[in-house]
């Protein structure tokens, strides 16, 4: 039996999830990914990492992730086990690896948590890899890792094109409340791209990063929409209810991500459906 690995280097660092403002589907790309226009915003509420490690030259030994209390097993597939084995393969001589993930993000709620953790790790260990290329390297791991890391990774406001990687900042909306109404059930992100229509679908032109910053100053909540909540809503029904539910306190709101969480600005009123719940948190600039 070997013996166990030893441990010389510790980091602690804080994975913040994310909310999509509002999420407009543009089509595919020639690659046949569904094209976007987001717009990302941090969240002060964060899942916390313990990482612990030993240097290697080569870059090799066990990699073993724990997130405790959650029952979530993350294996080699996982955003957080690439995220370690790409910065292996970019030169950062990273060893035995112990990670301890304690879960605040919802899972599966389209909050951007795997996501969170795989770009906090990004963030953690970057000073590892070796060269002039770092940061277009790192931006490269990224976006392989996920459609929503390359915005994690640098965290704040920003409006998002193609598959969510070409970015550009907007003012943050620092410690302004947001109220997350979080429905079971999840939504796999994967299932609500392919339930798409095609009219859904069909190619559109982005609006912009100045429109977006125009519809804030006028006061309009037209930009407060999600191309995914009817694929989200048909594969999770308790969707439903969460809208009629805000609808019916005339609150505007809308769907992070794939869901199958929603947002309000406001604060909502009462009793929310069975199952789900508030949870009022703040914006962070990242």
């Amino acid at each position: 039996m070997p013996p166990a690995p030893t441990y010389t280097r510790f980091l602690r660092c804080r994975a913040l999830a994310k909310v999509n403002l509002g999420l407009r589907v543009l089509g595919r790309d020639a690659a046949g990914y569904h094209r976007l226009e987001t717009v990302f915003h941090s969240l002060n509420l964060a899942d916390e990492i313990d990482l612990r490690w030993q240097p290697h030259p080569r870059g090799e030994g066990p990699i073993t992730i724990n997130c405790p209390g959650s029952g979530l097993q993350l294996g080699p597939n996982s955003s957080v086990h690439r995220a370690i084995v790409g910065l292996r393969q970019l030169g950062a001589p990273i060893g035995a690896l112990r990670l301890e993930i304690h879960k605040r993000i919802p899972l599966a709620g389209g909050l951007g948590g795997s996501s969170a953790d795989a770009a906090a790790i990004l963030r953690a260990l970057s000073h590892l890899v070796p060269g002039p290329r770092r940061q277009q390297q790192l931006s490269a791991l990224a976006l392989s890792l996920g459609a929503d890391v390359p915005f994690q990774l640098r965290g704040g406001c920003a409006h998002a094109l193609g598959r969510g990687e070409i970015l550009s900042p907007l003012a943050a909306w620092e410690g302004q409340p947001v109220w997350l109404i979080l429905c079971p059930g999840g939504c796999d992100t994967a299932q609500v791209f392919a339930a798409l229509s095609e009219t859904q679908r069909r190619p559109r032109c982005a609006h912009g990063h100045t429109w977006w910053q125009q519809q804030w100053r006028s006061g309009s909540t037209a930009w407060q929409t999600n191309d995914l909540w009817p694929a989200a809503r048909a594969l999770n029904p308790r969707l439903a209810a969460v809208a009629q539910w805000l609808d019916g306190q005339a609150l505007p709101w809308a769907m992070s991500g794939s869901g199958s969480s929603c947002y309000s600005l406001k604060q909502p009123d009462g009793t929310p459906p069975a199952g789900c719940q508030v949870l009022q948190t703040t914006f962070s600039e990242g």
